[in-house]
């Protein structure tokens, strides 16, 4: 995140983690039910002159979309203790908005698209979808990509089937 100096890593214990990078301590962590309980698997990120935010997406291992806003340079995530087992935390100049089951399968690429103001994401679905950034509406879906995807399976099935007979 050029904006406010941060490094951002994801990885498959449920965890992205901020990083400062000047000091190159970790700043903050989003985990557990802020992530929906999801492995966050790909990350975009950019900063919006216009509208004076960074903005992160997460596509996730369930097929659902994270977007972050963060407003200003000084974001922070404040925790607090509630009783001995329970703490709130408190976005603090950031939004949030998921959107679920947006594929059926892992995302494995999301990109924002400043010309259209959409993001594009990929999956192991097969499809590819445009969703506005303002609204998160889908503009589009392709679905191309997953059928000529299921005649290279039916190919390569037909394929191990020959290759059975042929050795069985």
């Amino acid at each position: 995140m050029p904006f406010s100096n941060k490094l951002i890593v994801a990885n498959m214990d449920h965890v992205i983690s901020f990083h400062d990078i000047t000091s190159g301590g970790e700043y903050y962590r989003i985990s557990g039910e802020r992530l929906q309980q999801c492995n966050p698997l790909t990350l975009d990120c950019w900063h919006d002159s216009l509208m004076e935010r960074e903005v992160l997406t997460i596509g996730d291992d369930t097929g659902g979309l994270q977007v972050y806003e963060f407003k200003d340079r000084m974001w922070h995530i404040k925790s607090y203790k509630v009783g001995t087992m329970t703490s709130l935390e408190a976005l603090e100049n950031i939004s949030y908005r998921y959107i679920n089951g947006l594929h059926k399968d892992w995302i494995t690429k999301v990109k924002y698209i400043p010309d259209i103001g959409a993001i594009i994401t990929s999956s192991l679905d097969g499809d590819c979808k445009v969703v506005d950034l303002a609204t998160l509406d889908r503009q589009f879906e392709e679905y191309e990509h997953t059928v000529s995807e299921n005649r290279r399976k039916k190919e390569r099935n037909k394929a191990a089937e020959l290759k059975a007979k042929m050795e069985g």
